[in-house]
């Protein structure tokens, strides 16, 4: 019995240890398209590498990606069939990286600017 029993505990220590998908400090975004113009490709930085979110057309939103380090704000590039339109942040001095979490940049292209709306 007491074989099986350090067996059982074991293997759910384990799952515990490698079935959790807890990544400490790592914020998750995701794009809201709140316009009517179909997004074709959108991509946001932070650290200067830039990270693809693909196609999200007018009222729906894209999956979640993961960021070691995220902020209320950020490089947006989004592609329509009308042309390129970015968001540039100057720098982060005072901002505090996002903590762990689940965050949505909702965009929306309005007489031909990119507007930005940050959701928690």
């Amino acid at each position: 019995m007491k074989p099986l029993l350090f067996i059982l505990t074991l293997l759910l220590g384990g799952c515990s240890i490698f079935g959790t998908d807890d990544k400490s400090g790592t914020a998750y975004l995701r794009i809201e398209n709140a316009g009517e113009v179909d997004f074709l490709n959108v991509k946001v930085s932070f650290t200067g590498d830039l990270t693809g979110f693909g196609a999200v057309a007018a009222g729906e939103t894209s999956e979640y990606r993961p960021f070691d380090v995220a902020y209320h704000y950020g490089y947006i590039e989004v592609e329509t069939p009308e042309g390129v339109h970015k968001m540039q942040p100057i720098d982060y001095v005072g901002e505090s990286p996002l903590k762990r979490g689940n965050y949505t940049y909702s965009l929306q292209i309005e007489d031909n600017q990119l507007l930005f709306t940050f959701k928690k």
